[in-house]
């Protein structure tokens, strides 16, 4: 069954490709977030925007509100399920307009993944295998997209690896490829890098946690820095080693 506290988190991750155009600009929560200032609003811009570029700024802007991440609504938590239905609608319609859009994809699987904290567990196992779907087509399209890898990365640590056992194969490989690039241009993130070295080590000591190898587990786990958003995360999952 679903462990009960289960909640997938988006991917708060830095634009590395945008422009002002660019499905990448529309990720910024500023940006988004003053697109529109209601929910009459929205719905009137979807009667004549119905492009792929339209639906998504509908979707992305719906799925901000349900992280938490942007309040131009004023929503409340209560919220958050209705949201982020109305958000797969929006991606669902961009992608089946833009179909080889991998940025679609990789939010959609988003949205898709963040629904598994509600339903019942046939529910939860639908949303989750759309999820994982719509991500892995994301990465295939592009794969050498930094921003998919880690939108990737940063749900792929919440699925149960009972139910989803190909996340002992994507995590190590999304997380080598960020510090790979890293290690090749370490300004290529800026004052988030930090962040982005935590989630790559603790998602590979996690990784080793499934997979019973402590040693290594230990090692990336005590690689992730202090201070950052995985650091509590990091030592609760050392303290339960040690127990």
């Amino acid at each position: 069954m679903w462990k009960t506290y289960l909640v997938f988190v988006l991917c708060f991750f830095e634009i590395l490709y945008a422009d002002d155009s660019s499905y990448e600009a529309l990720l910024v929560p500023e940006k988004i977030a003053g697109f529109f200032q209601s929910e009459k609003e929205i719905k009137e811009y979807a009667k004549t925007n119905t492009t792929a570029l339209g639906y998504y700024t509908v979707g992305v802007f719906y799925l901000y509100h349900a992280y938490g991440l942007v309040n131009t609504l004023k929503v409340s938590k209560k919220d958050y399920r209705r949201l982020t239905r109305e958000a797969i609608t929006s991606l669902e319609k961009a992608q089946k307009l833009a179909p080889a859009e991998p940025m679609i994809l990789s939010m959609l699987g988003s949205a898709y993944l963040f629904s598994c904290q509600w339903g019942g567990a046939s529910d939860r196992m639908r949303n989750g295998r759309k999820g994982v779907f719509y991500m892995d087509k994301a990465v295939i399209m592009a794969p050498s997209h930094l921003n998919i890898r880690e939108n990737r990365l940063r749900s792929y640590i919440n699925l149960p690896p009972e139910y989803f056992p190909n996340i002992f194969k994507s995590i190590p490989e999304d997380a080598d490829m960020l510090l790979k690039a890293m290690e090749k241009d370490f300004s290529l993130y800026g004052a988030y890098a930090k962040e982005v070295k935590s989630l790559c080590f603790y998602a590979k000591g996690l990784v080793a946690y499934y997979q019973k190898e402590m040693g290594k587990a230990k090692q990336f786990l005590g690689m992730v820095e202090t201070g950052t958003s995985f650091s509590e995360r990091a030592k609760a999952l050392l303290k339960k080693m040690g127990e």
